[in-house]
C-alpha cells in the first residue's frame, strides 16, 4: 500500500492506483524518485514480477503522460492489446476527474430561491 500524499491539495476522491507490467529488467528507484519530485506521483516497484504500481493525482496528471514519463527516462511498460485497453480507460477516467475537480460546486438543494 503506497505511503498517502504528502502534499494537503491532493484530495483522497482524486487520487488513483494502478498496476502496470514493465519490460525493462533494470528499473533505477533513483531514476523513480526523481519523476516524483517532478509530478504528484509515487510509485512501488515489485522487481520479481516486474510490476509497478502507481498512485497518482488524476485531477492534475494523466496516465499517458505518466507513460510518456516513464518511456523517456527508459522505464519501457509491456504494451500488449491488454495494456491499451486499461490505458484508454484510465485515460477517460482521468479527463472526467480534472473536469470535476474544476467545475463549479452544484447548490445544495432543489428549493427555489426565495
Amino acid at each position: 500500500m503506497p505511503k498517502p500524499f504528502l502534499d494537503k491539495s491532493v484530495l483522497p476522491e482524486n487520487i488513483a492506483t494502478h498496476r502496470i507490467k514493465i519490460q525493462s529488467e533494470l528499473v533505477s528507484l533513483e531514476t523513480l524518485s526523481e519523476i516524483e519530485s517532478e509530478l504528484p506521483v509515487q510509485f512501488v516497484y515489485e522487481g520479481d514480477k516486474k510490476c509497478l504500481a502507481i498512485t497518482y493525482d488524476e485531477s492534475k496528471v494523466r496516465f499517458s503522460q505518466l507513460i510518456t514519463t516513464l518511456e523517456e527516462h527508459n522505464i519501457q511498460p509491456l504494451k500488449n492489446w491488454w495494456f491499451r485497453i486499461k490505458a484508454a480507460f484510465y485515460d477517460f477516467e482521468d479527463e472526467n476527474v480534472a473536469e470535476q475537480s474544476h467545475a463549479k460546486p452544484k447548490g445544495c438543494c432543489n428549493k427555489l430561491p426565495h
